[in-house]
């Protein structure tokens, strides 16, 4: 699947299925192109702030930053959205030792232009040579999310202006070390998004789209900057791949032995579920501005459907209509919505609460009940 193809994937199945509704208006769509030839991810994250002072280390070591012990919260939490859930650890808690981590892109020099063209292997020898190693890719998210754990290394809201994102990587991979000075992380990590592809020692496995004992790529540009800039996104490349667009930087200390490891499970991607009451209690209990009303209204539902868009993502589909009022015409619409623990055997065991829901979508299809047959 192409990169453009792979990361609309969720926006793409979404229109379809509403579509069959009759009742869609499809988004614009955006590139998610990372390196000529290969997979990208996408997605978008929560509650942040951004900058404190970095953090000094037990020893300063020139040019390197140090990130201090702390909690990474790996990847996208499930009630995040976009995100790539079949690629990235769903917000898992992950301690994290110290760790030091160079300030630019190899060689490691404010104005120079990174090093590209290098397999891993020449890349960790490079690093060697200087007694230092590859990053693993969670030390590299930790030293972009910093304390704060943000969605982009200077905080939860996308600037494209910040780094340089937003662009083709053909355009941005040989800028200078330095050339965008606020593209900073709050430990001091300069340039970890907008110029080249970093490699790091971690190997990609267990994850869906990019060939399984690739290894794995962070930081980089395209012109889908708002996704691609995140600090838990990530691409897969065979270890000996020596592109332009490829560089590294490296790390030193004790290894921290983390590693994204997901277990995606086959499941059927779409099917109605019998129990339409105790699916969406919570969801009915919940006054929201649905389907063109100007104010809250009260919902009942008559169909659901789980869908299973990509593997590891849960949501529920449902159709219904406002409670009837004397007088008036009512409004109907189908909702798509994510539901704690949105399980099969759960949805059909017991009711939802509200506090259980977080809707991702509303469409509104007149006075009529949708449905999918």
């Amino acid at each position: 699947m192409t990169p453009l193809a792979r990361g609309w994937a969720l926006g793409t199945a979404t229109w379809f299925a509403v579509t069959a509704l009759g009742a869609c208006k499809p988004k614009a769509e955006s590139d998610k192109s990372g390196p000529p030839s290969g997979s990208v991810a996408l997605a978008v994250h929560p509650p942040e702030s951004a900058h404190a002072e970095p953090s000094a280390g037990p020893e300063q070591k020139k040019g390197m930053t140090w990130v201090p012990k702390g909690t990474l919260i790996a990847g996208t939490p499930p009630d995040v959205s976009p995100r790539l859930a079949d690629e990235e650890l769903p917000g898992t808690s992950i301690e994290m030792s110290g760790f030091y981590i160079d300030t630019y892109p190899f060689p490691n020099e404010p104005g120079a232009i990174p090093t590209t063209n290098v397999t891993r292997d020449e890349a960790a020898k490079q690093c060697e040579g200087r007694g230092k190693r590859l990053c693993s890719e969670l030390e590299w998210e930790r030293a972009c999310k910093g304390n704060a754990n943000t969605t982009y290394e200077y905080g939860a809201q996308y600037r494209a202006a910040t780094c340089g994102t937003g662009m083709s990587i053909e355009k941005s991979a040989s800028r200078t070390n330095g050339e965008y000075p606020a593209c900073k992380s709050s430990f001091g990590a300069m340039d970890l998004h907008g110029g080249v592809w970093e490699w790091t020692k971690s190997t990609w496995e267990g994850r869906k789209s990019g060939e399984q004992g690739s290894g794995v790529l962070r930081g980089g540009n395209a012109t889908s900057g708002e996704l691609v800039g995140r600090c838990a996104n990530s691409l897969a490349r065979p270890v000996s791949s020596k592109e332009g667009t490829i560089g590294f930087r490296c790390c030193s200390g004790p290894d921290n032995a983390a590693e994204v490891k997901l277990s995606l499970e086959s499941k059927v991607a779409f099917e109605r579920l019998p129990t339409v009451r105790a699916t969406t209690a919570g969801l009915s209990k919940i006054p929201r501005v649905l389907w063109g009303s100007t104010e809250p209204i009260q919902t009942e539902f008559f169909r659901a459907w789980h869908w299973r868009p990509v593997a590891d993502e849960e949501l529920v589909i449902t159709s219904g209509c406002e409670k009837k009022m004397i007088g008036q015409e009512r409004r109907c619409g189908v909702v798509v919505a994510r539901i704690a623990g949105a399980e099969s055997q759960k949805l059909d065991a017991g009711a939802t609460s509200p506090d259980d829901v977080t809707v991702v979508a509303d469409f509104a299809t007149g006075p009529r009940i949708p449905d999918l047959i």
